[in-house]
């Protein structure tokens, strides 16, 4: 969940469409992207966990939980998606979905920037 809220944080900045997650270990990189290990933050860990339960729902949280438990490459940015649209569906009034939303902490971690 840390992941999650590092990039939610860093695409408040740079803007959504320009963060991607990625479970480590990163096999090929790509030559002009900048790559950021994550180390977990419980603290991290429980705002976005409680952000989700709040303004999504516990199911959601459910989802998102079982969703980190995937061997699947793209499950972190699937994950991001999802938030990132339920957020927004949930605030449609406020820009960008901001507030603190975030991911498991207990998985390796990459947040690159494209």
């Amino acid at each position: 969940m840390t992941c999650i809220y590092d990039a939610w944080s860093e695409a408040l900045r740079i803007g959504h469409d320009q963060i991607q997650l990625k479970k480590e270990p990163i096999l090929q990189q790509t030559m002009f992207d900048e790559y950021v290990h994550v180390d977990g933050d419980n603290v991290k860990a429980e705002k976005v966990i409680r952000s989700v339960r709040r303004d999504i729902s516990d199911e959601a949280y459910l989802d998102v939980y079982y969703a980190t438990l995937s061997a699947e490459e793209d499950a972190l940015q699937a994950i991001y998606n999802f938030l990132r649209v339920s957020i927004n569906a949930s605030y449609p009034a406020t820009p960008s979905g901001s507030g603190s939303i975030l991911l498991p902490a207990s998985l390796p971690n990459t947040l690159f920037f494209r």
